[in-house]
């Protein structure tokens, strides 16, 4: 599924975000300078890469993206081909090297960069005695680990902004908006029931409808409902509530201990540490299914009360239901 064109005007949710960031975007349009450099926090998905974008389109210019694990090289290169009041957005900035922290911040202060390119062999080749001007331009960091910036870099940026995740209201027209785009019919109820099973996040909406649409090859000609929304959910293996398997099997686990260390969740589920973070706690963490401190993981009384709901349908059913879960 093709990501829609970027408008500023079609954002959806973030209110407060957004409204500060359209005051400031209409300033620097009217004082005709580049937009302040700007770094935008919160968990993936919410909607920062678009937001960027968008933003880009009201200069009429464009945004050029990176990722944190670019070396200083290729930084600079991508410095030096942006054009007046280009964006540049580097995702998962946390990731950035110490000296690539090091050479935005030269940029922002000087509007220079070293001239550092590679031979025909790939060979890095420093020319520390030339410098090469930069055009204004304006620098966009997204991370959910602000911390691990320098902090000399994060004093250089003027504008802070922290995207939340999304109401279930606002990820039903996010979900509706989505589907317009992509002349895909599904019915208000329906658009309801994805939105409630992305958890707060735009980019699980945008993943389940295109799922959705590749599930039923007639979804442009026909209106999905609820009964085609939730057959899909049942055979994907996601709960109406949003909970895939992995997550449903860590509660599980958590429920059969007082507490848990990372790495033997880690260990129980057959996955690596780092994506028991971010991608199975996070979740839960905000659902307030599972507490985290000095002892480990435990479920809290709510998680609790969910698995043995769980344990309850099963025995009554005979098997596990993924309705309300």
């Amino acid at each position: 599924m093709a990501r829609p064109e970027s408008r500023f005007n079609d954002f959806i949710g973030q209110r407060k975000s957004v409204g500060h960031l359209r005051r400031q975007l209409e300033g620097a349009l009217a004082r005709g300078e580049p937009f302040p450099h700007s770094l935008f926090t919160g968990t993936s998905g919410l909607g920062k890469t678009f937001l960027a974008s968008a933003m880009a389109a009201e200069y009429k210019t464009a945004v050029h993206e990176a990722m944190g694990d670019i070396d200083r090289y290729g930084l600079a290169g991508k410095l030096v081909a942006l054009k007046p009041s280009d964006f540049l957005l580097i995702d998962e900035c946390h990731l950035l090297h110490h000296s690539a922290q090091e050479l935005l911040m030269r940029a922002i202060d000087t509007k220079r960069v070293p001239a550092l390119t590679r031979d025909t062999n790939g060979k890095k080749l420093d020319q520390p005695c030339k410098d090469i001007e930069i055009q204004p331009w304006t620098l966009i960091l997204a991370t959910d680990q602000p911390g691990r910036l320098l902090n000399a870099l994060r004093k250089r940026i003027v504008i802070h902004e922290h995207l939340r995740p999304y109401s279930l209201k606002e990820l039903r027209e996010i979900v509706e908006y989505m589907a317009g785009q992509q002349n895909l019919l599904i019915s208000h109820q329906a658009a309801g029931d994805i939105a409630r099973a992305s958890m707060g996040i735009a980019r699980n909406a945008r993943m389940r409808l295109q799922s959705l649409r590749l599930q039923f090859i007639d979804a442009e000609k026909r209106q999905l409902g609820r009964p085609e929304v939730r057959e899909y959910l049942r055979s994907a293996g996601i709960s109406q509530t949003g909970m895939d398997r992995l997550q449903r099997s860590y509660l599980r686990e958590l429920a059969k201990r007082s507490n848990a260390a990372l790495e033997a969740m880690a260990r129980i589920l057959g996955i690596d540490e780092s994506y028991v973070q971010q991608q199975i706690e996070t979740p839960l963490l905000r659902r307030g299914l599972v507490q985290i401190d000095s002892r480990g993981r435990q479920l809290t009384p709510k998680g609790k009360d969910l698995v043995a709901h769980w344990l309850g349908v099963r025995q009554e059913k005979g098997q596990e239901t993924l309705v309300g879960v």
